[in-house]
């Protein structure tokens, strides 16, 4: 009976052995670099934390509007950066377009009139971002101060004609005079 146990040891030893140089600890290294993760999160923060430097900047002389603050800007505009995909797609199928007073309009079609879980779905999207667009606006005119009507629609005028200039070429921008046309290419 002993020498059962002596001859087991031995082979009990080489298999431990065995199996200890089959199990590897993981190699850490560390490079002081960010992660692909970290990286692709920093940079969708990046713009908003720019944001939030002119909104602190300028927080102790120029309160927000009432109901507005700092915290319901910066969500806007993630808001806004959340949805485009989708909306840039119902831009595309001509369901919606950039009206000339800077906000997004429904543009009626027969696709939307006789689908009410796409009509639905268009409205919800356009009063969110319509909504967030308010929000931006009411900020952006007290940065500036636009104590008058002239530089409230010097001001409207500049973001009409940014919201238009982004728009991707084939989409829809209504014109001054009411007239929908589709964006050409430059």
């Amino acid at each position: 009976m002993i020498q059962k146990y002596v001859l087991t040891a031995p082979f009990a030893a080489v298999i431990a052995l065995c199996l200890g140089c089959s199990i590897k600890a993981p190699e850490i290294v560390v490079t002081g670099e960010k992660t692909a993760l970290e990286n692709q999160m920093l940079g969708r923060f990046e713009n908003i934390e720019s944001a939030n430097d002119v909104i602190a900047s300028t927080r102790s002389i120029d309160p927000l509007p009432e109901g507005y603050t700092s915290s319901s800007v910066l969500e806007a505009i993630e808001n806004q950066r959340l949805r485009r995909d989708e909306l840039d797609e119902l831009k595309r199928q001509h369901l919606v377009g950039e009206a000339n007073d800077g906000f997004l309009a429904v543009i009626n079609s027969e696709r939307y009139e006789k689908d009410p879980i796409l009509q639905d779905r268009v409205d919800r999207l356009v009063a969110q971002e319509n909504n967030d667009r308010r929000t931006v606006f009411s900020r952006i005119l007290t940065l500036y101060g636009a104590e008058s009507a002239k530089n409230d629609s010097a001001i409207r005028q500049q973001l009409v004609r940014l919201y238009a200039d982004d728009s991707q070429a084939g989409t829809m921008v209504q014109m001054p005079g009411g007239e929908w046309v589709e964006k050409q290419k430059r």
